[in-house]
């Protein structure tokens, strides 16, 4: 239990980074419910947002919401939090009142509400749409640029009728399908799907920094997969897996793309 609670909270706190937004949404929920609590809006966003909490907090709600989406990505709950609406329809009625309450002025004083809160969400930390966090990719499946071009090289080189079965690491398995739903694949993102020891040996083998060759083989052989792609090897390794009947048919970045030969 206080392993779970311990993971809950550094999920919180990894999620919103060096920022203070978190305060900002406590903030605005604390003075929803101190003066604006008789408005069904402020009634209703209070109340959405504390079941999210609750449910994104409470031990057992979050075991079985870790158990049906995986631990690693637990942190995606938040996404459902209504930060922008929070936040927009709290400075809203704040300024809105302080604009009622002032004898004169009052549109001045709401313009001035208005710039410190901007103000204030400006330094709380910068959104996770900033430019540096996304690439531009040329293809419609919005998938990495380099999964589309190892795809087209598998593409090129497939036979009439050859069914591809293809073999990559974590980075490249998460969007082959994604991009070409025509080729098979013994596992999918993190090794899901594996659904024998062969895939999940050859998932670790594929991801890890040097895999052993000799157990790589071994599994594509045992999975029919004709084509294989990983971290180029050194020559002496390529050689060896020429040698056992899979040639190099062309690079991407950093990546070999094998295909089996009939021997």
């Amino acid at each position: 239990m206080k392993e779970m609670i311990k993971g809950i909270l550094d999920t919180w706190i990894l999620f919103w980074g060096s920022g203070y937004y978190q305060y900002l949404i406590l903030l605005a929920v604390l003075l929803l419910l101190l003066f604006f609590r008789k408005r069904k809006e402020a009634r209703l966003l209070i109340a959405y947002s504390g079941i999210l909490l609750v449910l994104f907090f409470f031990p057992l709600s979050a075991g079985i919401i870790q158990k049906c989406i995986g631990s690693d990505v637990y942190w995606r709950v938040l996404w459902l939090l209504p930060v922008t609406v929070l936040l927009a329809y709290t400075g809203t009625a704040l300024a809105e009142q302080a604009g009622l309450k002032a004898r004169k002025g009052g549109h001045k004083l709401q313009g001035l509400v208005l710039i410190l809160l901007i103000g204030v969400i400006g330094i709380s930390g910068k959104s996770v749409w900033s430019e540096d966090n996304y690439v531009q990719v040329h293809n419609y499946q919005k998938v990495p640029d380099e999964v589309t071009q190892v795809c087209n090289l598998i593409s090129d080189q497939q036979e009439e009728e050859e069914e591809v079965c293809v073999a990559a690491d974590d980075y490249l398995a998460a969007y082959i399908r994604v991009y070409q739903p025509s080729f098979y694949m013994p596992y999918s993102r993190a090794g899901k799907g594996s659904k024998h020891y062969s895939s999940m040996r050859l998932y670790q083998e594929l991801s890890s920094p040097d895999p052993d060759l000799k157990r790589v083989v071994k599994a594509v052989r045992k999975l029919g997969c004709n084509y294989l792609v990983f971290a180029l090897p050194p020559q002496e390794k390529q050689e060896y897996l020429e040698g056992k009947g899979y040639r190099l048919i062309g690079t991407v970045n950093q990546y070999g793309v094998f295909k089996q030969e009939h021997l």
